[in-house]
């Protein structure tokens, strides 16, 4: 019944992949401009085909062709894993709530309104591969909560615009998610990501920074591109290949991972509202403020799970780094009612309360 929350991180592990592989491109390209100029001080007059290649490299080195396609790779990636992991996500949250009225109510709004769109516009949405009475028939099931019911996901996803961080923000509150760049602002694995690409963006930048407009500025100049990319084919100012591998890429990748982070906190979240996770009882003791001490009750925890935390004023996941029964490391606790400590990657205290996720 509980959904595996691994899945998230699968999505992630893919985008990583891709960007992976144009990284790659990028140094290939590095890699040819250097061969490129080896070549010419050379007598290739007896290789035809290796003259025949530098001379086709000189005419590439720079070239529209080669930037284009780099910057539609790029955005390509990005929006493709905000579609596929906000799409798992709303299909995961449907089944979590106990009936369609418990979803969020931006998010129902977003499904009558999308729903309503395609009605009157069908040929809006000619790539669907869905009918009007398939979409009447999923409305009406979830209206009447039968066992069919299913929202229309393609539908409420649906986005005219490229996915800046405006645009990104209203997706996930259309979705149920408020205030999704206030929260991605107080990660302190996004803040750390970020600052981290340039020696003039700081924590003190970025509080500074009322319009986002550092925070978020990768992000901003990749879609700005996209954008002039797809609708013309010489661009007069070009980002270098050197910050787009240097700073725009790994950010696309800091961001993803922040997005996947709030998905996946929202999860678990809803799990704790629909009272589908356990509690633990009080905290036996709590060590520099990140190693718990707790009976294990039925948690039968592993190295790499999470619990979920929460307090008068907020409530977080927190991953266990570490597992240690009576004072032995261990990879996982398989006995039930045992006392054990867990070091967290999130500091807790002891008026938090401690939840976990029943087992499958």
């Amino acid at each position: 019944m509980i959904f595996m929350i691994s899945i998230y991180n699968n999505y992630l592990s893919d985008l990583q992949s891709r960007l992976k592989e144009i990284q790659n491109f990028i140094s290939l390209i590095e890699c040819q401009k250097k061969a490129y100029n080896e070549l010419v001080s050379t007598d290739l007059s007896n290789l035809s085909h290796l003259n025949n290649y530098k001379e086709y490299m000189g005419l590439l080195n720079n070239s529209t062709v080669q930037y284009n396609a780099i910057i539609i790779s790029l955005y390509a990636c990005y929006e493709h894993f905000v579609d596929d992991i906000a799409k798992a996500y709303l299909n995961q949250l449907f089944h979590l709530v106990k009936n369609y009225e418990n979803l969020p109510d931006s998010l129902q709004k977003k499904h009558i309104q999308k729903i309503a769109e395609f009605l009157v516009s069908p040929q809006r949405f000619k790539g669907y591969s869905i009918t009007n009475k398939e979409v009447l028939n999923n409305i009406a099931n979830c209206i009447n909560e039968t066992s069919e019911a299913k929202l229309n996901v393609s539908l409420i996803l649906n986005h005219a615009g490229n996915l800046g961080i405006n645009q990104l923000q209203e997706l996930l509150r259309d979705i149920g998610i408020e205030n999704s760049i206030v929260s991605i602002l107080k990660d302190d694995k996004f803040i750390r990501g970020r600052t981290s690409l340039d020696d003039t963006c700081t924590k003190e930048t970025l509080k500074a920074d009322k319009g986002n407009t550092i925070a978020f500025g990768p992000l901003e100049e990749l879609v700005s591109q996209r954008n002039s990319v797809s609708h013309g084919w010489v661009i007069d100012q070009r980002i270098s290949i050197e910050k787009i591998k240097s700073e725009i890429l790994p950010f696309i990748g800091i961001i993803c991972e922040a997005i996947c982070d709030l998905l996946h906190y929202e999860h678990v979240r809803v799990m704790f509202q629909e009272g589908l996770l356990l509690p633990f009882d009080d905290a036996i003791e709590i060590y520099n403020n990140d190693i718990l001490c707790i009976n294990s009750k039925d948690s039968l925890l592993h190295i790499g799970d999470y619990i979920f935390v929460k307090n008068t004023s907020t409530s977080y996941i927190a991953k266990i780094l570490s597992l240690q029964i009576n004072g032995q490391e261990l990879s996982e606790n398989t006995t039930s009612n045992i006392d054990i400590g867990l070091r967290l990657d999130k500091s807790v205290n002891k008026s938090c309360s401690f939840y976990y996720f029943p087992s499958l």
